[in-house]
Parts: structure tokens; sequence; C-alpha cells
């Protein structure tokens, strides 16, 4: 057994040295400039944009865009979306869907990246509206101190601590919970 694994070790050794990485892996040099880089950015979003405008995703990708590259090119977008829809009620009765409170913390992030970007009140007015509806489906640090339940919270599933940690920001659906946390955090610290 010994010698044929000897055998082996034989083979593989040159074969694995051969895999060395190449020298222009380790230290890669980026060729393309900032502003080109921008412009690609951007055609790949027009490119989305134009499939899938509607999507609160690319809502929040917009925004996102703009302040990842410093610039405003598409604050004209986020305000017609967010003046024809200013709040997720009205985006689902226009576009005649159910939403989920999935769909209204989306709605929720959207308008925070739009906020944060453009400072339209527009936006900060529809985040909000979005947080009020999803922290039905939010444990509140209000919620444990003064001992009231919120009624759309099953209490028989949910601890209020674990290990001495409060559980204050989780909600009852784990999808929910990072979009949620990300609202409730934003308004803590900005409202």
């Amino acid at each position: 057994m010994i010698p044929s694994l000897l055998a082996l070790l034989t083979c593989l050794v040159p074969l694995v040295r051969s895999l060395d990485i190449p020298s222009t892996w380790r230290k890669p040099g980026i060729t393309v400039l900032p502003e080109e880089r921008k412009g690609l950015a951007n055609a790949a979003l027009e490119n989305v944009i134009g499939d899938m405008q509607g999507t609160l995703g690319v809502q929040a990708a917009i925004s996102e865009m703009d302040y990842l590259s410093n610039q405003t090119l598409n604050k004209a977008l986020a305000g017609d979306f967010f003046s024809r829809y200013p709040t997720v009620d009205v985006l689902a009765r226009t576009l005649k869907v159910n939403y989920s409170a999935y769909d209204a913390l989306l709605f929720g992030y959207a308008s925070i990246q739009a906020y944060i970007v453009y400072l339209d009140p527009q936006h900060l007015t529809a985040a909000r509206d979005s947080w009020n509806l999803a922290r039905n489906y939010t444990l509140l640090e209000d919620d444990i101190t003064s001992g009231t339940r919120n009624l759309t919270l099953n209490y028989d599933h949910l601890q209020e601590s674990c290990q001495g940690n409060t559980m204050a920001g989780g909600t009852a659906d784990d999808v929910l919970n990072i979009i949620s946390a990300a609202l409730r955090s934003f308004f803590k610290r900005n409202l």
C-alpha cells in the first residue's frame, strides 16, 4: 500500500507545482478608468431598468448606484417612482397585486436608499409609511419592556431573550429580518 501511495504522490507533486498562481494575478492592475467603470455600471443598470423598472429591488439598486458612484443620474427615476407610488398600498392597488410584509420592507429599503442619496422628503415619508406597516411583524424593545403584545406576532413561537440578549429587532419571518433591522436601525439613528 505504501509503495503505491508513494508512486501516486510522485506523480501528483509535479502536477500540483504546475498549478502555481500566475504572477499577473498577485497584483492585478485595473486599467479601466473610474469614469469608464461608472459608465459600464450605468449601462448595465440601464438594461435592468428597462426590463424591470417597476420592481422594488431595482428601485433600491437605482439609488445605490448613484450613492456608490457619487452622482445623481437616476434622481428623476426614483422621484418619478415614489411620486406615482408614495406608499406600498398605492403601489399594490395600482399594480393590482397583493403585497406582503416583505414587499413593504423592500419598499421601505428602496425609499431609504433614495432618501440617503437625494435627500428628498417624499422618500423619507415613503420609508416611514413602510416601517409603520412592517413594524407589525417586528419585535421591538418597547414590546418587551412594557409587556405589551403586538397582535400580529405569534408569541408562542417567539423568545424575548436568548442567553441574556434581547431579541428586539427580530421579526416573525426570517426573510424580513435583515430588511426590518435595516429600517429600524435607520430610523433609530436618524429620527
